[in-house]
């Protein structure tokens, strides 16, 4: 059953090549519709490709549906008057887009021809303002569900947008859509990002948020902003997003950023709730760089996040997004030390505490830490005497499938440990930290710290190995120390690949969509054999630990 990814449109294929598939299967291996299907899509899947774009249900009506769909998007010769615009936004369930996100109905529009002919409609004159957004609406949840779909996206259509947004007069929902529809745009695709930018997308993002500071603009406007400084295209060698962020910080977008608010905590108390989330998920995409992250403190942002998790701490967006953001800024050697006061130290536990099933928030937090308590056995102190321990655990216990925060609970644990007295030590243990610890260990994205943070506690580690069948754990005799292991102390990623984020409050297809949404996470790392990884583990370093 040799599915050729080539034919394939990056890391996805066509619905109409996945039937085929299927039905090869059935015919040459003599299986059920129902097997062919398993097997085709398993096959699919162990070569990489994203098959959530399709539909897998092998359901006949669902075939018919999808030609009735494709047939009626070729019978639209030229999009150029509101009724084509109708018909095409109906195609697609209107302007709730409930079509839209059937995988059947997006496979069938998009390779008909649909997604063009949406953009060249809705920039098409004579539509009124309504048909227009619904249209932006529509094409909004294509781009965010079906990734070939932004590969429609050009600068001069991404220009056509920025204009409908920057208008003076434009109307505030109009504008809502189009910011809408140029962020989804932007989703792990760099080449839509430069369009986005090089069209003064993020600058008229700055303009909204300055002269046009409804609460929802703000909200969709910093989310822009977020999505076009994001380095999350893992296709291309070399990202844009720090020259994005340095040409934006030239036209003042961290001072913008944090006097907006500043003004909703201050004057518009009662819309905060819905823009520092956004705002804040903003502000962590910026604080990527030493200059930025100074620019941001200098402005006062510290204060903002701070007194939001003080008077805000049941929202659970704001303190996810207010973490991350503190898990950038206390990457900063210069700066950690204002972050980690017992009043900031407990607050941002006592978040972790009110919102222990979130297991990104869980995730920014032991980062924070991680970062904080790197070459800074004073802040490790605070840490502990502020019963942080227990909460840390209790994240890792909670979570222990979410292999990024058992890296950086291990991460902040070992440099907590690392230069401290024996009696710290001590009471890392007597919380239950090797358990958790040993656990985090099963994971080849968190084995290195892990390890390193049970040696660092003082304790004798041997090198196990992960049986593949039944996930049991048995320990082979060696100990760290015993051979050399392949390990570059400086890494920041352990060899792993980068963590990602995405929407607040970024978006991915299939995260949901909180607002601000917030980054995806990885798929737990297979229990398979792991020998090897933990071999390579056996000499962590001696040296802190990046994260």
């Amino acid at each position: 059953m040799a599915a050729h990814v080539e034919h394939s449109h990056g890391r996805q294929v066509a619905q109409s090549y996945f039937d085929e598939l299927v039905e090869e299967n059935m015919r040459d291996f003599e299986v059920s519709r129902e097997e062919a299907i398993k097997d085709t899509i398993e096959e699919l899947k162990a070569q990489g490709v994203d098959v959530c774009n399709l539909d897998t249900t092998g359901d006949a009506g669902a075939a018919a549906e999808r030609a009735e769909v494709a047939a009626a998007v070729a019978a639209i010769k030229s999009p150029d008057d509101v009724g084509d615009l109708s018909r095409l936004v109906a195609l697609l369930g209107g302007a709730g887009g409930e079509a839209a996100r059937a995988a059947h109905n997006r496979e069938a529009f998009f390779a008909a021809g649909g997604v063009v002919k949406l953009f060249d409609a809705i920039a098409g004159a004579g539509c009124a303002d309504a048909d227009v957004g619904a249209g932006a609406d529509a094409l909004s949840l294509m781009m965010k569900w079906h990734a070939p779909s932004r590969n429609a996206m050009r600068r001069e259509r991404a220009a056509a947008l920025v204009n409908k947004a920057g208008g003076d007069e434009s109307d505030e929902q109009l504008c809502i859509s189009c910011l809408a529809l140029l962020r989804h745009s932007c989703l792990k695709s760099e080449s839509n990002k430069n369009c986005v930018f090089n069209a003064s997308g993020g600058q008229v993002a700055l303009f909204l948020l300055e002269h046009r500071p409804t609460p929802r603009l703000v909200k969709e406007s910093a989310l822009l902003l977020r999505a076009i400084c994001m380095a999350d295209d893992y296709s291309v060698k070399v990202s844009g997003a720090h020259d994005r962020t340095r040409d934006l910080n030239k036209l003042g977008a961290v001072g913008l950023l944090v006097q907006t608010c500043k003004d909703f905590r201050e004057e518009r108390a009662n819309d905060a709730s819905v823009v520092l989330p956004a705002l804040f998920a903003c502000v962590k995409q910026f604080c990527t760089n030493v200059d930025s992250v100074k620019a941001t403190v200098d402005a006062g942002m510290l204060d903002e996040i701070f007194d939001a998790l003080r008077s805000r701490g049941a929202d659970a967006s704001l303190c996810r997004s207010g973490l991350g953001a503190l898990r950038n800024i206390a990457a900063d050697d210069d700066v950690k030390h204002r972050l980690m006061s017992v009043e900031h130290v407990g607050l941002i536990l006592e978040a972790m505490r009110n919102h222990g099933g979130d297991s990104l928030l869980q995730e920014h937090g032991l980062g924070m830490f991680a970062a904080a308590c790197l070459r800074r056995p004073d802040h490790s102190q605070t840490l502990f005497a502020s019963d942080g321990v227990p909460t840390m655990l209790r994240g890792m216990r909670t979570h222990p499938e979410s292999v990024n925060l058992q890296r950086q609970g291990c991460l902040a644990l070992r440099n907590m440990a690392v230069r401290a007295d024996d009696a710290l030590k001590q009471g890392i243990l007597d919380e239950g930290a090797e358990a958790v610890l040993r656990a985090a260990g099963r994971f080849q994205a968190s084995v290195d710290e892990a390890y390193a943070a049970l040696r660092d506690l003082g304790l004798q580690i041997g090198i196990v190995t992960v049986n593949a069948q039944d996930g049991k754990v048995v320990e082979d005799g060696l100990y760290f120390g015993a051979k050399k292991a392949n390990f570059n102390p400086v890494l920041d990623e352990s060899g792993n690949e980068p963590e990602t984020e995405t929407e607040t409050d970024t978006e991915t297809e299939t995260e949901p969509e909180p607002e601000p949404e917030p980054e995806p996470e990885p798929e737990p790392e297979p229990k398979g054999n792991t020998a090897s990884a933990v071999q390579n583990a056996a000499h962590a370093p001696n040296e802190d630990m990046g994260f």
